[in-house]
């Protein structure tokens, strides 16, 4: 399985591509505060509100090309924190909207 690791990272090199390009590559991220993410979230998601993402996305994340699905409450929020990070240099990054209609729409 490590060479599978060290493959991704030569196609990265080589030809540009990013390493985690598929949708179930991605990291989602609830940007909600901790207690409305301890009221519920999607089963993938990590908690990062949106007032502290700038300053805590490279410690999770620090491949600026992975992509990065943002939900909060309706989706203002992750609008917010979207513009953030492709401020910081981050290019695949989604507004999935708010966590009712993801769950309401299968999302788990």
């Amino acid at each position: 399985m490590r060479w599978i690791a060290t493959f991704r990272i030569l196609l990265v090199c080589l030809l540009g591509l990013t390493a985690n390009a598929s949708a179930a590559d991605a990291l989602w991220i609830d940007v909600r505060s901790p207690a409305e993410y301890a009221a519920g979230h999607l089963s993938l998601a990590i908690n990062l509100p949106v007032a502290d993402i700038v300053n805590r996305i490279t410690a999770v994340e620090p491949d600026p090309n992975r992509p990065i699905k943002l939900y909060c409450a309706k989706g203002g929020r992750a609008q917010q924190a979207k513009l953030a990070l492709e401020a910081e240099g981050y290019r695949d990054v989604t507004n999935e909207g708010g966590y009712a209609d993801l769950v309401g729409g299968g999302q788990q």
